[in-house]
């Protein structure tokens, strides 16, 4: 792995687990051993940092779109309730969409567009799944019913989080399994 590589992965686990106003381009450095100077080589300032990996992230989320289109709305589904477990560990981490969220108005207006972004691209995949799997009609049902889903899962992740205990996420799946007859 390359040492750009190697900063993202490093940061995206800080900012996931402390947030973006939880590290600092010190603890970067100290964690990949490098130079603080060093980082300024492959990113221009901590924002730039933070806008790649939430590039980064929304990159992951439209290839796990591609992996997964042409399966059906279950499946779908259930796959993005195991790439939260999976990769993003309730009780640990928030995503990285969360991780810029908690900041507030401390991150800058690009960063908070970019976290937008990942959250609106999976606003209206959800939308889509939801109509293929016939649990709302196209349009302001699907929509309605895509933020249901997106404000329940990612609001058990920061109650997880809080608590440090994944229950609260596993609870909110199940109860959203029951909903829909999953």
């Amino acid at each position: 792995m390359d040492t750009r590589e190697t900063i993202l992965d490093t940061a995206a686990g800080l900012l996931q687990t402390r947030g973006y106003n939880g590290f600092s381009f010190q603890d970067v450095a100290d964690r990949v051993g490098v130079r603080k100077p060093s980082l300024y080589h492959h990113f221009a300032s901590k924002e730039a940092l933070g806008l790649s990996i939430v590039r980064r992230a929304i990159a992951g989320f439209e290839e796990f779109m591609r992996q997964v289109s042409g399966q059906g709305a279950r499946y779908q589904l259930e796959s993005w309730f195991r790439l939260y477990q999976i990769h993003i560990t309730p009780g640990r981490m928030l995503c990285a969409a969360g991780g810029i969220i908690t900041a507030g108005d401390t991150a800058s207006d690009a960063l908070r567009a970019r976290a937008r972004h990942l959250l609106d691209t999976q606003q209206h995949w959800l939308e889509r799944v939801c109509v293929e799997g016939g649990w709302a009609a196209e349009g302001r049902d699907a929509q309605q019913l895509a933020t249901w889903l997106l404000t329940s899962v990612q609001g058990a992740l920061l109650v997880s989080r809080v608590y440090g205990d994944a229950r609260a996420f596993d609870n909110t799946l199940g109860f959203i399994r029951q909903q829909l007859s999953l």
